[in-house]
């Protein structure tokens, strides 16, 4: 027999379980903020330091985001100006190096493999006589006619005749090209968001973060009339936070860096606008590049959180290290 059911009874139990619910949510946030986190008071909804989008991502918990913070010298001292986005997809991290090739020639290729088998300490004679060694035991194995080719073809002579030498004896010089390291390349990054308002206060969000990295690509005067000089635009940090708010492990660390430009699109895919002149969509793609190029000691640095979340930027000018800093920076909030 079926029992009759109460509808006032149900959504009573459905208030009282969201209200449990609502409680709980709450008292997870109010826990987590009282955590030592690398971003101090993120979770606090009360918190109007920094910049968020979207507006639902402050006050919830386990999200991964990126963080942005600019070190702006304003003269007067630092100010730090964070904005956070949920993490995006297709982060792209790029390392590479730089490679030439050099041609040492023959007399080059002799002299390599002479200063290679030369003991350490020898100096200059030492060379010296190794490559008259390796010049001996080359003669031995070349008639006559092509180590005279060869030796034409080595002086300061046209191009034909050079030509002509080695047509006649079928040998040219080996050029021994080689493969030589130049150094390793700047790293740059690209980040693009697409953000939508569904307020007035989310479009008034995205209009400040919009301003904010438009603003940060430019130097500042500093109210100097003339513009005689100019103080460098913001430093900047760009960090991976997983659900805990610690820095994502799994994702490779970026160097303090330079905001290089910012693209904008409004409106992409609608031509509608709220009420306020608003545009329903921005659309923004960042790219930033490191303030220098890394070595492999800056590499581990960074892994190792031995940079601390700063980076190696000087919280007092907002300059960013310039050289390998060589000394332990323990990073406080993943003590």
């Amino acid at each position: 027999m079926a029992l009759p059911i109460k509808l006032s009874g149900l959504g009573k139990l459905a208030r009282n379980a969201g209200s449990q619910l609502s409680s709980s949510v709450s008292s997870i946030g109010k826990n987590l903020t009282k955590t030592k986190l690398d971003v101090p008071g993120y979770l606090s909804s009360k918190n109007s330091d920094g910049l968020i989008y979207p507006l639902v991502l402050r006050g919830q918990p386990n999200v991964n985001i990126i963080e942005f913070k600019a070190y702006e010298n304003s003269g007067a001292g630092i100010n730090q100006h964070h904005i956070w986005f949920p993490c995006p997809a297709n982060i792209a991290i790029n390392d590479s190096a730089t490679y030439n090739t050099i041609d040492l020639g023959s007399i080059g290729g002799v002299a390599a493999a002479a200063i290679s088998g030369v003991k350490s300490g020898s100096g200059v004679s030492g060379i010296a006589s190794g490559i008259g060694t390796q010049i001996s035991e080359a003669r031995k194995n070349f008639k006559g006619g092509e180590l005279a080719s060869g030796a034409l073809q080595a002086l300061p002579v046209g191009d034909q005749i050079r030509g002509a030498s080695k047509l006649s004896s079928r040998v040219l010089l080996n050029p021994n090209t080689n493969t030589t390291f130049s150094g390793n390349s700047l790293r740059s990054f690209t980040f693009a968001f697409k953000m939508i308002a569904h307020s007035a206060d989310e479009a008034e969000m995205i209009r400040k973060i919009h301003s904010k990295f438009r603003s940060f690509v430019y130097a500042d005067s500093r109210s100097n009339a003339q513009n005689l000089l100019l103080a460098f635009p913001p430093t900047w940090t760009i960090r991976f936070l997983d659900g805990n708010l610690h820095e994502n492990k799994f994702i490779p660390k970026i160097f303090s860096c330079y905001l290089v430009s910012i693209e904008s699109s409004f409106n992409s895919t609608t031509n509608m606008f709220h009420r306020d002149g608003a545009p329903l969509e921005v659309d923004v793609s960042m790219s930033y590049q490191e303030t220098r190029t890394l070595t492999r000691t800056d590499i581990d640095g960074l892994e190792a959180g031995s940079l601390g979340i700063d980076r190696g930027i000087n919280t007092e000018t907002g300059a960013p290290a310039v050289g390998s800093s060589g000394q332990a920076v323990v990073d406080s909030a993943n003590e």
